[in-house]
């Protein structure tokens, strides 16, 4: 139970409710923020160029190839 905590509390785990005094988990209803797209840009720390990327996702710059973190 507690490392489910950790991971809600962290944000790795979403939409997840623990209840202690009734001894259960319940999955709630998807927030509409967690699945839409947020698009940010990210400059590459290569080359500069400017990317757009989704947020939270692992992506490249597409004109040199470097991994941007967002």
């Amino acid at each position: 139970m507690k490392k489910l905590e950790k991971f809600i509390a962290g944000g790795y785990i979403r939409n997840i409710q623990i209840d202690r005094e009734g001894n259960y988990i319940m999955i709630t209803a998807p927030n509409r923020r967690v699945n839409e797209k947020i698009y940010i840009t990210v400059t590459c720390p290569s080359c500069g160029a400017k990317n757009q990327v989704i947020k939270g996702r692992l992506s490249t710059c597409e004109y040199c190839g470097q991994r941007l973190t967002p």
